[in-house]
């Protein structure tokens, strides 16, 4: 018997068998380019989504840094006004306090027309120190010092007036009626000048009110400012 060779594995043909293994390797090709593909696709919707949460969180950090911000920013508005509210009456205070020892050292000086009399002088100063004592009791001074400290530009037009005030109300009146004379070089500048006369005088004791009624009006106009931030 003639034996007729085939090409054959355990009874399959090569060629059939070729064909199956090619479909498949076509098969896992297919699935590895079809995993890869889809790992990518996961991997691109996953770094999207990440993007998104970030920037939903960044969002959500910035609006509450606002908010913070903002309610930081109410806060001291709010404690600033009542701050103003304080310092309004105190200057209040200090324009009742700084008329009323203007005008009794105005019309003293006026009657005595710089000739004074011991009985006089010992009145008057009776009824400056009854002054300066309801005042200065009430610490008012010391009060509105640390609360313009709050407010640099309200600080210095009250220094100002401060300055104003020793000089012409405190130190002025005791060199015109002799009770005070500087003789220190370092206190010149309190020193009356030469050629000074009472109307120099009282019109330096206007300028004073002039300045307090200047400084109510800033605190006024700095308190609306306020408000109207608060209620944007």
């Amino acid at each position: 018997m003639i034996k007729i060779e085939t090409n054959t594995l355990n009874g399959i043909p090569i060629d059939a068998l070729m064909g199956l293994i090619g479909s498949f390797g076509g098969i896992i090709v297919s699935a590895i380019v079809s995993y890869i593909v889809s790992k990518n696709n996961i991997k691109s919707q996953k770094e999207s989504i990440d993007k998104q949460i970030d920037a939903e969180i960044e969002k959500i950090r910035m609006q509450y840094q606002l908010e913070q911000k903002r309610d930081n920013n109410n806060y001291l508005n709010k404690f600033k006004i009542e701050k103003l509210a304080e310092l309004y009456e105190l200057l209040g205070q200090f324009g009742r306090y700084n008329t009323e020892i203007t005008l009794l050292t105005q019309n003293f000086l006026r009657e005595s027309q710089l000739y004074f009399e011991e009985k006089d002088i010992d009145l008057f100063k009776r009824k400056k120190d009854q002054i300066e004592k309801r005042f200065f009791d009430r610490n008012t001074m010391r009060e509105i010092s640390i609360l313009v400290n709050y407010f640099p530009k309200i600080r210095i037009k009250w220094e100002t007036i401060v300055k104003l005030q020793l000089k012409y109300v405190t130190v002025y009146p005791d060199q015109i009626i002799g009770s005070l004379i500087i003789k220190q070089d370092r206190y010149e500048n309190f020193k009356i000048p030469d050629n000074y006369t009472l109307n120099n005088y009282f019109d330096d004791l206007e300028l004073i009110q002039i300045k307090s009624i200047d400084l109510l009006e800033h605190v006024t106009k700095e308190t609306e400012y306020i408000l109207n931030k608060l209620s944007e």
